[in-house]
């Protein structure tokens, strides 16, 4: 796999992540933010060893801008405080919910 196919593996698009969301905030509350993500679904090791820092930082990006759109949509509430959650400062995302379970 080449690294353009690793960095679209990786950033995955608001429909996975809010159904992953969903899912696991059923067990329990979690701050959301990129790095989050990769280490929840399990990609996060595969991430730091496989990718070259532009690459990491494009799928954190990526991944930033998924759970934006999340807010958005009122779905996730946007913290005013950055969260370090392993991977330095990043903006972090508490569940809320919504009355659907995918995004249109």
């Amino acid at each position: 796999m080449n690294n353009n196919d690793l960095v679209n593996a990786l950033s995955l698009p608001p429909e996975q992540i809010l159904e992953f969301i969903a899912h696991r905030e059923a067990h329990k509350k979690v701050v959301w933010t990129p790095w989050r993500i990769l280490r929840e679904v399990g990609l996060a090791t595969r991430f730091e060893q496989e990718l070259e820092y532009n690459d990491r930082k494009l799928v954190r990006k990526n991944l930033a801008d998924s759970l934006e759109e999340l807010a958005e949509k009122g779905i996730l509430r946007r913290r005013a405080e950055l969260h370090g959650a392993g991977y330095g400062e990043e903006i972090g995302y508490d569940y809320i919910g919504s009355s659907e379970t995918s995004v249109s």
